[in-house]
């Protein structure tokens, strides 16, 4: 019997979830000679709802492929620095693939997600991230919605934890 519905009754992880982040000095600096720094967040995570019916698999692809639908901010060079683009220059990206598996010859199908994300952002104030310290005000920066202009759009991305499910 194949389940009609997803969520943690059927869910699996294949990769748990990995948050890296790298750095960079940008080449140039901004007018008063100080170094401006490119940060990369990068997310990943294999996952699956396992077992569901033909139309059980079809609602959770619609659903998951909005979820990982992203809007990403653009940057742009101005006055030798890279600054915000306003709302109105942003894009949209999909940073999931999926792929549904027909299982044995009953109607069973299974959803794998496999999540590759990067985000970037830049900061005129350099980071250790080496230090606990350090990369938690990065990930405030990325997580940070508040305000009229946030560093970035990843404070929106949920990646199917466990305790998400009860939310």
């Amino acid at each position: 019997m194949a389940f009609t519905n997803y969520g943690l009754h059927n869910y699996e992880v294949d990769v748990p979830l990995s948050i890296e982040y790298t750095s960079g000095i940008v080449p140039g600096s901004d007018v008063s000679g100080a170094p401006q720094y490119q940060y990369v967040r990068h997310a990943s995570k294999a996952y699956r709802f396992k077992g569901m019916t033909e139309a059980a698999v079809k609602q959770c692809l619609a659903d998951k492929r909005r979820q990982y639908v992203r809007r990403l901010m653009n940057w742009r060079w101005q006055n030798g620095r890279y600054i915000q683009e306003t709302k109105t220059h942003d894009y949209f990206g999909s940073v999931a693939t999926f792929d549904v598996n027909r299982i044995g010859a009953a109607p069973v199908y299974d959803l794998r997600i496999k999540i590759d994300e990067y985000v970037s952002l830049f900061d005129s104030r350099e980071r250790d991230l080496t230090s606990a310290t350090d990369i938690a005000g990065l990930e405030w920066m990325f997580t940070y919605t508040g305000g009229s202009q946030p560093y970035s759009y990843a404070g929106w991305y949920k990646y199917d934890e466990p305790e998400e499910f009860a939310t």
